[in-house]
């Protein structure tokens, strides 16, 4: 009997959110804002192929308690705890670089370089967005980033591009 079955559950984490603005364009626009909003554009576009799709936040907040002293470290704890409870089959994390050499630019994927499945989940977006967007990176393992390093299903960290070069950002 084959155990495998078809994706359907997919988390969608659109990283910071509330006081944890993350990255900021030069015209002022905050990495929580671009990353929300492609994440709920990933949603719909998801759940009008048949995916069930859960994120993370649907808003701009983060997820650490009220009484939190360390909101963005509670934050993250949190969001690697609801979607280790999701039962999902896989998550994309989704964020947005910068780098004061603002002509450093283009998207790309990392994963845990342990889970096979991430890496080839990695793979294929990033030849996905490569082909899409002109881009040359590569997809790669990383170790010692939290949520990659403790989420239980696939994970793939997106860099949606360089806040910081004008063409990305735009």
């Amino acid at each position: 009997m084959n155990n495998l079955r078809a994706l359907t559950g997919v988390v969608i984490d659109p990283g910071h959110g509330g006081i944890d603005g993350g990255s900021i364009s030069n015209e002022g626009v905050y990495e929580k804002t671009v990353v929300l909003s492609i994440g709920h554009f990933l949603k719909e576009y998801l759940e009008l192929n048949g995916y069930e799709v859960m994120m993370t936040r649907l808003g701009d907040y983060d997820l650490a308690d009220l009484k939190s002293t360390n909101r963005k470290r509670d934050d993250i704890l949190r969001r690697v705890e609801m979607i280790n409870k999701s039962n999902c089959d896989v998550t994309i994390s989704i964020h947005a670089n910068a780098f004061p050499n603002k002509n450093i630019k283009g998207a790309q994927c990392f994963y845990n370089d342990s889970s096979c499945e991430s890496k080839l989940l990695s793979d294929y977006i990033q030849k996905r967005l490569n082909e899409c967007l002109k881009n040359d990176r590569i997809s790669m393992g990383i170790k010692n980033k939290y949520i990659l390093d403790n989420v239980i299903y696939p994970i793939v960290l997106i860099e949606v591009g360089f806040l910081s070069n004008k063409d990305d950002a735009n």
